[in-house]
């Protein structure tokens, strides 16, 4: 499995916040670190796919709980 650096999300994520509180119109990104950003955010909807597609495909378990009440003494 491909290791996830999710500091290139953060990092994307604090550019639009500082663009936002200095009303910027914009935010530019380098080819590099576009596609490296691409890239980390495929892992990350493949990997939450995955994990959606094995929930959903998992067999559910028998959550049965037997209670057996004797009336107990005082």
């Amino acid at each position: 499995m491909k290791e996830l650096n999710s500091y290139l999300i953060e990092d994307f994520a604090n550019k639009v916040f500082a663009a936002r509180k200095t009303n910027q119109k914009s935010v530019t990104l380098d080819i590099k670190e576009a596609q490296l950003l691409v890239e980390t955010l495929t892992i990350v909807l493949s990997r939450a796919v995955g994990n959606l597609e094995r929930a959903n495909t998992t067999e559910p378990q028998d959550n049965t709980v037997s209670v057996q009440m004797d009336g107990g003494s005082f």
